[in-house]
C-alpha cells in the first residue's frame, strides 16, 4: 500500500489519479454491465496514454459535502477522540486506489457523506440495524453521515 501525501483536487492529486481505478469506479464495476466496464476501462487506457483526463462528474450534495467535510471531520474527532490523518490517496495496487475523506489508525477509514435527506435516513437505519456501511469498495470502519 503506498499512500500518496497531497491535497484532493490538486493538480498532483489528479495527477496521480490518471489511470487508476477509484473507489467512485468500483460500484460501475460491481454493477456489472459489460459494456460500461469495457468503457470504463478504456477511459482509463485513455488517461494512461494521453496523460488527460475528463472532466469529472458533481451534485449539488457533492459541493455541499465538500463544503462541510471539514467541520464534519473536526465534530467526529472530538466526539470520539480518535486521531484523524488526512491523506490525499491510497493505492493498494499499481492501478487502484482510493481518497478517503481521512485514515484512522493502521487500517481504519473515514468516509463523510452528505446525503439527501430520504437516503440519509435510509444509511442511518441500515448502520444503525447492522452495524455496517460499505462506501464504493473501501474498507470503511468508519461513516460519519453529515
Amino acid at each position: 500500500m503506498i499512500i500518496h501525501e497531497m491535497e484532493q483536487g490538486s493538480p498532483e492529486w489528479f495527477q496521480t489519479k490518471l489511470g487508476k481505478f477509484g473507489a467512485t469506479d468500483f460500484q460501475t464495476i460491481a454493477n456489472g454491465k459489460p459494456k460500461t466496464i469495457e468503457t470504463l476501462i478504456y477511459k482509463k487506457a485513455a488517461q494512461i496514454i494521453t496523460g488527460h483526463r475528463e472532466e469529472t462528474y458533481s451534485n449539488s450534495n457533492m459541493e455541499r459535502g465538500l463544503e462541510l467535510e471539514d467541520e464534519a471531520r473536526e465534530a467526529f474527532i472530538f466526539e470520539k477522540g480518535l486521531s484523524v490523518r488526512q491523506v490525499g490517496f491510497v493505492q493498494s495496487a499499481e492501478h487502484v486506489g482510493c481518497s478517503p475523506d481521512g485514515l484512522i489508525g493502521e487500517d481504519s477509514g473515514l468516509e463523510i457523506k452528505c446525503k439527501e435527506d430520504h437516503t440519509h435516513a435510509k444509511c442511518l437505519i441500515h448502520v444503525a440495524i447492522t452495524g455496517i456501511y460499505v462506501c464504493h469498495g473501501k474498507k470503511i470502519v468508519v461513516v460519519l453521515f453529515v
